[in-house]
């Protein structure tokens, strides 16, 4: 009977202290995927994750809307994954935010994504998406042209053929198809003229949209690039890939055939280009893959139904390919294992690459330096994570802290490097603090900071002795400011002037009027 009422009580202790709820997602990937609502969803997620996600704009579409890009990841390897470039197949949308959702949570929580682990693709790696690289002709197929300015209504269903249903619309809101807009082997089609598909446009990048995308590409310079689309279980890879790169991308395709269960589309040799992967594959000489999710579906979009099925059938693709990009950088990559400083504070970088400049700084130090490409270095900072910087005003091996007082023998310069032809200033003889040397150069504090002269330059370890000791000076004798003839002269003391030493240093003695040679 105690038993039972210990029982009771305890279920009713549970009852007043609650456990806490988990933290309710930010993307549904089950309802329409609107650019209002992708809009707050990325910048709600930076916010939830910011040591991991960054947001930022890569252009603005013709009707004034943000083409965004979400960075997910530390690394410096990158993956560049994007989606609707086609209007009417905006769920591909929704695919890619449940991949940075899910891909972001995993992380933070340490836990696996089949058999990825989350974190330390993560850490090495940073996963580009563009989540909607068509915004203005998503939101005319999922709301019509009452989402535009009255002004341009009557062109848009002029476009679409006389229809006020949009449903089946794939261009951009100026009627050019998105993806086949690229130089890699761009073409007039059959279209000839402003339509709701299919239209290459008069010219490679006319569209915004695309413009932007090619720009941002270049700038992430991915090593594995995928393009979502939709619709039919396939997927497609190279555009006239021949020899090794041939044999790579099959292979690559083949695997991901295994991963989503989507068949492969026998690659031709006289196969037409201008789409986003064409263009990437031929002039990246990189792997590319367009992956079209869902089931056939004729004139509209896919239904919202098939999205449980397409999670499981892609959640792996997005940390394989980053991980696979992560083996493809770090053979481009020459590692090493070895000690720089700097003496300024150096502009970050995320690549060896000036286009990849951040805000960020990384104060004059030293630093172990794991990778090199070119003049450039890679760092792990426990603050910035992994960075690189360039060459200029990097030196290799380390400083040693010291501290003692030296001497500056004669008039001459100090450096804001220990280098030959860094900046100099003019500085006189005088006695200085030393706080550290790096090879032949003794860094001394001064206004501004350290600054550096070569060590031939100094006596090092100046420590006059105490002593008290008088003397009658036989003949005239010379006195300095500081024990060296070659400082400034102060003056003279006559002959049978007697004098009180107060300290001696390498045949000097200091008196009250200054240093004189014994």
């Amino acid at each position: 009977m105690r038993k039972l009422a210990w029982v009771v009580v305890c279920v009713l202790l549970l009852g007043f202290f609650p456990t806490p709820k988990a933290q309710a997602a930010i993307v549904n990937s089950k309802k329409m995927y609107t650019y209002e609502q992708l809009t707050k969803d990325v910048q709600l997620l930076a916010k939830k994750y910011p040591s991991l996600i960054t947001v930022r704009s890569i252009g603005k579409t013709p009707y004034g809307r943000t083409i965004w890009a979400v960075k997910l990841g530390k690394g410096d390897a990158t993956l560049l994954i994007n989606a609707a470039h086609h209007a009417r197949e905006w769920p591909t949308t929704n695919l890619t935010m449940e991949m940075i959702e899910q891909y972001a949570e995993a992380y933070t929580k340490n836990t696996n994504i089949s058999g990825y682990s989350a974190k330390k693709v993560l850490d090495q790696t940073s996963i580009w998406f563009v989540p909607m690289v068509n915004p203005d002709g998503v939101t005319l197929q999922q709301k019509g042209v009452k989402a535009f300015p009255q002004k341009v209504r009557k062109s848009l269903i002029s476009m679409n053929g006389g229809s006020t249903n949009f449903k089946r619309w794939k261009a951009n809101a100026q009627g050019i198809d998105l993806n086949r807009q690229y130089p890699g082997g761009w073409y007039k089609g059959s279209i000839k003229h402003r339509w709701y598909m299919n239209y290459s446009g008069s010219r490679p990048l006319e569209a915004p949209e695309a413009k932007a995308m090619y720009n941002f590409t270049k700038w992430v310079n991915p090593e594995v690039e995928v393009s979502y689309h939709s619709s039919g279980h396939i997927l497609y890879w190279g555009y006239k890939q021949t020899g090794s790169q041939y044999k790579r991308d099959l292979s690559l395709a083949k695997t991901l055939h295994g991963i989503t269960g989507y068949s492969i589309v026998p690659h031709t040799r006289n196969q037409k280009g201008s789409g986003y992967t064409d263009w990437f594959t031929y002039s990246f000489k990189r792997p590319g893959f367009t992956l079209e999710i869902s089931r056939i579906v004729n004139n509209s979009n896919p239904p919202l139904s098939i999205m449980g099925d397409e999670w499981n059938r892609n959640k792996k693709v997005g940390l394989y390919l980053a991980s696979l990009s992560d083996t493809y950088w770090e053979k481009r990559l020459t590692h090493v294992n070895k000690v720089i400083t700097t003496f300024t504070n150096k502009k970050v970088y995320t690549r060896p690459e000036k286009e990849q400049s951040t805000k960020l700084s990384l104060p004059a130090g030293t630093y172990q330096v794991n990778a090199t490409k070119g003049s450039w270095y890679r760092i792990s900072d426990l603050t910035l994570g992994t960075i690189w910087i360039d060459g200029e005003h990097v030196f290799n091996g380390s400083s040693q802290n010291i501290d003692e007082n030296v001497l500056i023998n004669n008039d001459t310069v100090v450096r804001d490097e220990p280098k030959d032809g860094a900046p100099s200033t003019a500085i006189k003889v005088q006695v200085v603090h030393a706080v550290k040397t790096f090879g032949s150069y003794i860094g001394i504090e001064m206004n501004g900071g350290i600054k550096w002269i070569s060590s031939k330059e100094v006596t090092r370890r100046f420590n006059p002795v105490s002593t008290e000791t008088s003397l009658l000076l036989e003949q005239d004798t010379d006195i300095y400011p500081y024990p060296t003839s070659n400082a400034e002269k102060l003056g003279t003391i006559q002959a049978g002037t007697s004098i009180i030493a107060t300290a001696e240093w390498n045949g000097w003695l200091q008196t009250e009027s200054g240093w004189i040679k014994q």
